[in-house]
């Protein structure tokens, strides 16, 4: 018993650590996530008829697809192989902001919003805000990092992080702009929405600049 506690603690120390140790599991976790959270969306909007909540599901199936192929690349040590999965979530990513550009373009045209109930919206609030600091906490701090599967990754996670910003910015205005009008809210979440797609292309961009680098 005394040694499977210290096996315990130990590895608990390491998982506390080591970012290395923690990135798989927590790339698990992602990946969990986004496909529970896919299914729910797309059954949800086949049920309710809706094309917004559809949308959603794609978005957070295809997180989940890019989380996936890395996780599996994370079980490989082959440089050359982790480069590839670095430029194909490149690829990935560009591909994502199309469907990215689909629901803002449902929340422009259309008007679909998000509905927190009570104080479930600031609830919301705060973890869309811990997510997009950590995200980019987490590229600055390990920018230099050379496991490129691991860069690859955080660069997923701070795709998800902006749009949880778009999210709860629509979130924000349903709830408390409706003085404003639809007119507004169609201004704001069109304008923030064609800012975080210019920024993920701008990302997955320089992903592919740096794997070339890399590859030559």
């Amino acid at each position: 018993m005394n040694m499977q506690w210290a096996e315990w603690k130990g590895r608990a120390l390491r998982l506390l650590g080591s970012y290395e140790e923690r990135a798989p599991l927590a790339l698990n976790a992602s990946l969990a996530l986004n496909l529970l959270y896919a299914l729910f969306k797309m059954i949800a909007g086949i049920w309710v008829h809706s094309f917004w909540m559809i949308g959603l599901g794609g978005y957070y199936g295809m997180l989940a697809v890019m989380r996936f192929l890395l996780m599996r690349q994370l079980r490989r040590e082959a440089p050359a192989a982790a480069r590839r999965a670095y430029r194909r979530t490149a690829w990935l990513l560009l591909a994502l902001t199309l469907v990215m550009a689909g629901i803002i373009g449902q929340t422009f045209v259309t008007g679909g919003t998000y509905d927190y109930p009570g104080m479930l919206i600031y609830a919301f609030a705060a973890y869309a805000f811990w997510k997009i600091v950590s995200a980019v906490a987490a590229l600055i701090r390990k920018r230099n990092d050379e496991n490129r599967v691991l860069a690859a990754a955080r660069c997923v996670t701070f795709a998800q992080a902006l749009m949880s910003i778009l999210a709860l910015q629509v979130a924000l205005i349903n709830r408390f702009g409706g003085e404003d009008g639809p007119g507004f809210a169609r201004l704001m979440n069109g304008a923030v929405g064609a800012v975080i797609c210019l920024l993920v292309v701008l990302m997955a961009v320089l992903m592919l600049v740096r794997s070339a680098k890399e590859k030559r």
